[in-house]
């Protein structure tokens, strides 16, 4: 069928072929029959729906070959012809090429996309994608330790969530706020809201959102001076999280970090200097 196919219709059969190589890993093969489907349409001058099409597809198997930058210049064209063709689902590209920057800790790409997505939102009145656009664009404002900020936009994400009912995210929310006053130095709020998702994450029984609100919660202690509370805190959250996760080395390196800063603060020097050797170790090994 495809050798005696041309143009439009060829690079539709490339584009079905494409999605098959997807699905079953052969992330080579579906990115060369994309390639080859845009070469196509653009030689056919096809509509701008296909261009979309084919242009989505080059940039999820790029994406799935870890070209992350490439996956999001690719995406670039898509967003820029929805963006002229006042495309409803414009944001859900959006997030998605954020989604590629964010994975190469390009946080200020990643944000103005989110913003982006954000204005979309609230012209459409759609507060579901709207609180989740403004949750995303907090964790960028996060990473980028602007911290004042991401506590206003998670806030933002926590009021329509609230209002929607929706426990979970409610949690999330509580989750990075928590951290995010810690981060400010404020004890006190940290240790509100890191208890308030502890709560939802326990009864959801969801160990990953355990360990960081018993992370936030430590951190909390820590500023308050609660040290003795502060270190089986984190201690807890260390164990759950290796039982858990084990190749979560950030977050262990995280928890070891707050509890060398215990051990000093303590004047217990010599457990300090052991954990930092142990961290010195892992952190050797993933450079």
């Amino acid at each position: 069928m495809l050798a005696t196919a041309s143009g439009i219709e060829r690079a539709e059969i490339l584009l079905d072929l494409s999605r098959r190589a997807t699905y079953r890993n052969s992330c080579e093969e579906a990115l060369a029959l994309a390639e080859e489907a845009r070469d196509d349409l653009i030689k056919a001058g096809a509509a701008e729906s296909l261009m979309v099409k084919a242009y989505t597809a080059e940039s999820y198997a790029l994406a799935s070959l870890n070209r992350k930058f490439e996956a999001a210049n690719v995406l670039g064209q898509v967003v820029e012809i929805s963006r002229k063709n006042e495309d409803p689902f414009i944001d859900d590209h959006l997030r998605m090429q954020a989604m590629w920057y964010s994975d190469m800790k390009d946080w200020e790409a990643a944000l103005k996309c989110q913003m982006e997505a954000i204005v979309v939102n609230e012209i459409d009145g759609d507060t579901q994608w709207l609180a989740r656009s403004l949750f995303l664009a907090a964790g960028c404002y996060h990473n980028m330790k602007k911290y004042t900020l991401a506590i206003d936009y998670y806030k933002r994400a926590r009021m329509l969530y609230k209002s929607d009912k929706n426990v979970n995210e409610v949690g999330a929310c509580d989750i990075w706020i928590g951290d995010s006053y810690a981060e400010l130095g404020n004890g006190e709020l940290a240790l509100t809201y890191g208890n308030q998702a502890l709560d939802i994450s326990r009864l959801i029984k969801r160990t990953p959102w355990v360990v960081l609100s018993l992370i936030v919660i430590g951190k909390a202690q820590s500023l308050l001076a609660d040290f003795d509370r502060a270190e089986c805190t984190l201690e807890e959250a260390h164990s759950l999280l290796v039982e858990d996760a084990p190749n979560q080395w950030d977050l262990i390196i995280e928890i070891q970090e707050e509890l060398i800063n215990i051990y000093r603060q303590t004047n217990r020097f010599g457990y300090a200097d052991e954990a930092e050797a142990r961290i010195a170790t892992i952190r050797e090994i993933l450079e």
